[in-house]
This record gives C-alpha cells, sequence and structure tokens, in this order.
C-alpha cells in the first residue's frame, strides 16, 4: 500500500485547496484532523475609520463571517472599533491601550481547535460582552496594555495561552500594534510575554510598522519579525515570518494620494519552538474601502513535533498484533 510522506500530504492538501475554494474574500478552511498540528489564522485590520461607515462594516462582518465558516481557529481584530455578533462556536480575548484614543485588539478563537488557559496581562478572556467594541457599550474607557508610551501614540496588544486541542500543545498567542520607527517598547510588554509564554510556541498576529517611513516602503520588506524582536531584545527565538516574500499590506492611504498597498506591516509569525507558518495569504482588495485600511491576510500555521494521539495508539496497536502473532507461531 502506497503511504505518503508528511511533507507529500501537505503539497497535495495545499494544492487542493488552492484549486477548489472560493478565494473572494482569501480564506482557506481549516486543516484536517490528521493533521493534528495544523490550524489557521487571519488578521482583520479595517482600521477606527470604518466604524463611519455603515455599507464598510458591513462588508467587514462579512468578512469575518467567511472566516468564521471556515473555521479559521484564531481571528486578531485590530483597531476593530464597531460591534459584532459572537460567531457561533467562538469566544474571544482581548485588551485595549487607551489614552486619548482607544487603540483595541481582540482575538476570535475556535472552541472546537483551543481552550484558552489564561490571558496574559490584564487581557480579558472568555467575556465576550467584556472585549473592546464587539458588543453594545463595550468601548473602552481605560486600558493599560500599551507597547509603547501611550502618550506617543496608543498601540494596543492582547494575549493569551492556549491550549491547541487537536496536538495537546500550549501556545502563546499575542496580537497588536506595534510602534513606527522601531519606537521604544515598554518593558511590560516584553515581561507579560515572557512571564506566559517562555519555552511554548508563540504566535504573533501584528502590524509591525516595521522600518521608518522615511526610508521607502521596500524598508518594510527588509525587516523580519525576528529582526524586530533582536532590535528590541525580546527573546523570542527563530520566528517564521513569510509576509515579506508576498504583497504588501498598508494602507488605503486614499487622503494621502496612495490608494494601493505599499508597506510589508501585517504579520502572522511563529516563534520559539519548531514550525512554521506557511501559505501566507493577503486579500486582492480592500474591504471596507475606508481611509488608512489594511489588507487582510489568512495563514497555515504548522507546529511541528505535535502528537497525533490517534495514529500513535493505532500504530501501537499494529505492533502488539504483530507480537502477539509472533508469540503464537510454534517453535
Amino acid at each position: 500500500m502506497f503511504t505518503a510522506s508528511p511533507p507529500l500530504l501537505r503539497l497535495i492538501w495545499g494544492w487542493s485547496i488552492t484549486c477548489c475554494f472560493d478565494h473572494t474574500v482569501g480564506t482557506e478552511p481549516a486543516p484536517p484532523k490528521k493533521y493534528p498540528g495544523v490550524f489557521w489564522v487571519a488578521n482583520v485590520k479595517p482600521h477606527y475609520q470604518c466604524s463611519l461607515s455603515s455599507e464598510g462594516k458591513d462588508m467587514v462582518h462579512k468578512h469575518v463571517a467567511n472566516l468564521t465558516s471556515h473555521n479559521v481557529g484564531l481571528i486578531a481584530l485590530i483597531q476593530f472599533e464597531f460591534e459584532l455578533e459572537q460567531p457561533g462556536g467562538y469566544t474571544a480575548f482581548g485588551a485595549a491601550c487607551v489614552n486619548k484614543f482607544p487603540d483595541p485588539v481582540v482575538v476570535l478563537v475556535d472552541t472546537r481547535q483551543f481552550h484558552i488557559i489564561s490571558g496574559i496581562g490584564e487581557t480579558v478572556i472568555g467575556d465576550y460582552t467584556q472585549v473592546p467594541f464587539l458588543s453594545p457599550g463595550s468601548k473602552p474607557t481605560k486600558g493599560s496594555m500599551c507597547v509603547s508610551d501611550p502618550a506617543k501614540g496608543e498601540r494596543g496588544y492582547a494575549g493569551a495561552l492556549l491550549r491547541h486541542k487537536a496536538s495537546n500543545v500550549e501556545v502563546c498567542v499575542v496580537s497588536g500594534t506595534l510602534p513606527h520607527c522601531d519606537g521604544a517598547w515598554q518593558p511590560r510588554f516584553l515581561d507579560d510575554i515572557a512571564e506566559s509564554c517562555k519555552g511554548r510556541h508563540l504566535v504573533l498576529l501584528m502590524d509591525t510598522n516595521a522600518a521608518c517611513e522615511s526610508l521607502g516602503p521596500n524598508a518594510s520588506k527588509k525587516v523580519t519579525m525576528q529582526d524586530i524582536g533582536k532590535t528590541h531584545k525580546a527573546q523570542w527565538g527563530t520566528c517564521s515570518d513569510p509576509a515579506i516574500l508576498h504583497e504588501p499590506t498598508c494602507c488605503h492611504d486614499t487622503l494621502q494620494g496612495f490608494p494601493e498597498a505599499r508597506y510589508w506591516y501585517d504579520r502572522a509569525a511563529l516563534c520559539g519552538g519548531p514550525g512554521a507558518v506557511e501559505q501566507f495569504r493577503v486579500h486582492d482588495k480592500f474591504v471596507c474601502n475606508t481611509n488608512q485600511e489594511h489588507k487582510f491576510t489568512t495563514a497555515m500555521v504548522r507546529i511541528d513535533g505535535a502528537m497525533d494521539y490517534p495514529s500513535l495508539v493505532s500504530a501501537m496497536l499494529v505492533v502488539l498484533f504483530a507480537l502477539l502473532q509472533h508469540l503464537a507461531i510454534p517453535k
């Protein structure tokens, strides 16, 4: 009987979803259960100006609904400042940085794929009515989850420690917005991640604002998530960050005369453990179609070394059966 190797299986599976899925909103279905260490993630950053467009908000709602209908495991909503009905089968964690304005971050979590163990810092976990903006009356009036000094611009973050059910691996997930031009991070941001995530896989779903705009758009394409971590002395280990190999995501700067994306800001990265981010995709159009919107993205995260328990049990039974057969043979 022909048995495909894991890389070949990934190739066959990747081809099948690429050729056969409707890419109208740039998503793919969740991986089959026989790949225990694989799940899909998405970044959605409509920017606060989307909250002023009824038509735009409706289009973003449809985009998120498409993601959830295809069981995308983690959906980062960054600067998502309007209501969203809780999708069936999903919970959320979130936080905000508030000074003059709020900068919210929420991650939708597919409860069929993940269990939330704990929040990072002051991140709210599990209570959909309390995460920023998504429910009526949930606009935050205070919040100290700030990557950098909020007096220089609000840059929020949120994070949680999750257990990926299929692989039984604990994964730290952090999402947010980093300051422009390598602006200094507050010690608390690094401390929160180090305290909760040490020794675990770290999934980063970020608007990085990589490099300095004064260096030109292409400068952001030369800065990886690992480079960003090293600049700020983050102990994140090796990172897989394929976004720089694809199309730029930022921004729909219509008021500045730049309606097409020019900067490689939005990233999905895996750090600190074996595995990779694969099949990173940038949505081909702006969804809300308002000023400063980012193009939304999806990607597949693969955690290597994840234990496939049903396959392990099956293999053990095969070995046991062979051993019993051997013992039953007359000498």
